[in-house]
């Protein structure tokens, strides 16, 4: 399950015409990931939730909101998160992330060789 996918509105639509509830998806993710993760104490683990950046291709657009319940229950220790473009949303979802877990802000974009101003950069996190 490419959990990327269950933050956009239309690929949401999707799994529920073809059955599938995408809030039960999103249980079965994070009941998988722990299942995994729980089977190597001591290493460090980490999410990185992207929309597609594979040459520049478009997968998703959406901010968080839906999926923020990974944050609280999966047993990830980091969340590598992207944030170079409007279709990442706000940070308000990160209202949702526990203390002690580590948040990288996937500011500078991958997604052109062209360099982000700071200022731009300073605009996107304003």
């Amino acid at each position: 399950m490419h959990v990327a996918g269950l933050i956009d509105p239309a690929i949401r639509e999707g799994y529920r015409k073809r059955g599938s509830d995408p809030e039960k998806l999103i249980d079965t993710c994070i009941e998988m990931d722990n299942a995994i993760i729980e089977g190597h104490p001591g290493v460090t683990f980490a999410m990185h939730i992207c929309r597609g950046n594979n040459q520049s291709k478009f997968y998703a657009a959406g901010d968080y909101e839906p999926i923020a319940r990974i944050f609280e229950r999966t047993k990830f220790n980091r969340f590598l998160l992207e944030y170079d473009s409007e279709r990442a949303g706000g940070f308000e979802p990160l209202r949702f992330m526990p203390r002690g877990k580590l948040v990288v802000l996937g500011l500078v974009t991958t997604k052109s060789a062209d360099l982000e101003t700071v200022d731009l950069l300073r605009a996107r996190i304003d």
